[in-house]
């Protein structure tokens, strides 16, 4: 009887922490995963405001263009 309760808090335990054990492997991966999505949604935001920015200079460009043809 002894034994077979010694067995089942043994078992009891190991399954408490083969769960503790998933529970810190799916939070490592969330954090993974949220990591690479900022880093890449802070890649697509900086492109974009480089994008924008150069369309702002070229705009530039031109209306400095065409003064100079209009003096």
């Amino acid at each position: 009887m002894r034994g077979r309760l010694g067995a089942i808090q043994r078992s009891q335990i190991e399954m408490q922490d083969a769960i503790s054990i998933e529970t810190d492997a799916r939070s490592k991966i969330a954090d993974v995963d949220f990591a690479a999505e900022s880093s890449a949604f802070a890649r697509l935001h900086l492109l974009f405001q480089s994008s924008v920015s150069v369309l702002q200079q070229s705009g530039q460009t031109r209306q400095m263009l065409l003064s100079l043809l209009q003096s």
